[in-house]
């Protein structure tokens, strides 16, 4: 039988070596994923220049209306999965028009990292 050493609060030395192994693991596959994209999806075109101009907004806009139409969707007697397609479309919706909305005022693209030149082609 193997004996553990047991740690105050309920934690053992083999699990906390386990749960040590596996953020390291989940690591590597970050580092594995970025080195993957760095070398076969480092290319030049119009789609990738405007997929990287474009995610830092939606990166930062989504959060609001995304948090807004949980919480008015939490007490609702509707289905999980009709909350969550409410939730996603009213999120989705919202970024749309304050990403177009960001485009067309110029200290605003600044602040949100949109290039003149994707602002104008929009």
């Amino acid at each position: 039988m193997l004996r553990v050493l047991q740690i105050s609060g309920g934690y053992s030395l083999l699990n906390m070596a386990a749960q040590f192994i596996r953020g390291l693991a989940a690591f590597c596959l970050v580092l594995a994923a970025i080195g993957f994209g760095k070398r076969y999806l480092n290319r030049g075109g119009k789609t990738l220049a405007l997929a990287r101009d474009e995610s830092f907004p939606l990166y930062i806009m989504h959060y609001l209306p995304l948090s807004a139409a949980t919480l008015l969707l939490i007490g609702s007697p509707l289905s999980v999965a009709a909350r969550w397609t409410i939730a996603v479309i009213a999120s989705w919706a919202s970024v749309a028009v304050f990403t177009e909305i960001a485009r067309r005022i110029p200290p605003l693209r600044s602040l949100f990292g949109i290039r003149k030149e994707w602002a104008d082609r929009a």
